[in-house]
């Protein structure tokens, strides 16, 4: 495949050790992720079905940019593009724009793969419109996800990066929604924008015999946290300090919770997380098969004039979630 002056090819054992020099042309040793240094761990996950990468590579077969599609949501249908760098030098080329849009495309996903998301940094435009452009919605906004020191190209006073989550059109979930009615007008609001129809009020209190079921995975690197969550049981409020304790003996400055929204008791849930300190970040849909409800918590002070949001309809999910976490705060004392 070619596009200009570029070849996108896929990567596979003839190329894999340029992806790691592509990471290291831009962050050195220093890429959240260390699996892009690695051939030989990158070429089991392609083998295995986990992940997709596409090299950009010039006239003279060097590599000018990489990007990749990998499965990372519990969802396994649902993939994540991810990875998307340029090696400078090529920063004013179209090899940017011709990864970004490859992936795109729905006939060139991998079999199985009926949808795709993308977190695109909020202290530039440039994928935040790529994503837009490719007819995605943005349905969750992650603040201070990670942090700034290792992007090349970050304004001198960033120090942690934000993050617009973009989702492409699926099917609609297969199984009933549930939504707590604190949130109800906003994410009837981020489904309206997809095509999707509204959940229900979540009335439902905490099943006394049912214990919660979730994943935490820490991302130390980032200093952050991710937490997916299965099932909310009669011991959420303990499992919700738990999470609140670790976080803070890992340091870290961002957690991201995602609740599965077919938990009718969710918003019994959110109100327990509430209490915590934790607000709303948005709309996962097809996190996990059914949607999810993206609930954060930052420890951190949020530089909220140095995030650049794309479209109009960003900006207003922002605006919601600063007035949340605001009130997160009051309610708290």
């Amino acid at each position: 495949m070619a596009d200009g002056r570029f070849r996108l090819v896929p990567v596979g054992p003839d190329n894999v050790a340029l992806v790691g020099e592509v990471f290291r042309a831009v962050y050195g040793e220093g890429y959240v992720d260390p699996v892009v240094y690695r051939p030989e761990s990158l070429l089991k996950k392609i083998a295995q079905g986990q992940l997709a990468g596409l090299l950009a590579l010039d006239p003279a077969g060097r590599p000018a940019g990489y990007v990749a599609l990998g499965s990372t949501a519990p969802n396994h249908s649902l993939w994540e593009e991810k990875g998307l760098i340029v090696v400078p030098g090529y920063s004013k080329t179209d090899a940017g724009t011709a990864l970004a849009c490859h992936f795109g495309d729905r006939a060139v996903w991998p079999a199985g793969v009926d949808g795709v998301f993308a977190s695109a940094v909020c202290h530039h435009y440039f994928s935040q419109v790529i994503c837009a452009k490719a007819g995605w919605v943005v349905s969750a906004v992650q603040l201070d996800l990670f942090d700034a020191a290792i992007l090349s190209d970050r304004p001198e006073d960033v120090d942690r990066i934000s993050c617009s989550l973009f989702f492409s059109p699926m099917p609609p979930a297969a199984v009933p929604c549930y939504w707590p009615a604190a949130y109800f007008d906003v994410m009837a609001a981020l489904a309206e924008e997809r095509n999707d129809p509204p959940g229900a009020i979540s009335a439902a209190q905490l099943p006394v015999t049912v214990t919660t079921d979730l994943e935490v995975i820490p991302l130390p690197t980032s200093d952050s946290m991710k937490v997916n969550v299965f099932r909310v049981g009669g011991d959420w409020a303990a499992a919700v300090e738990r999470l609140v304790a670790e976080a803070r003996r890992r340091r870290a400055l961002s957690v991201q919770l995602f609740i599965d929204t077919a938990c009718p008791s969710i918003g019994e849930a959110v109100r327990v997380l509430r209490a915590r300190g934790f607000f709303f970040g948005g709309l996962a849909p097809r996190w996990f098969g059914s949607d999810g409800l993206l609930m954060q918590q930052v420890f951190a002070n949020t530089r909220y004039d140095l995030i650049r949001l794309y479209p109009d309809t960003a900006a207003k999910l922002l605006a919601f979630i600063r007035a949340d976490r605001l009130a997160v705060g009051q309610e708290r004392g």
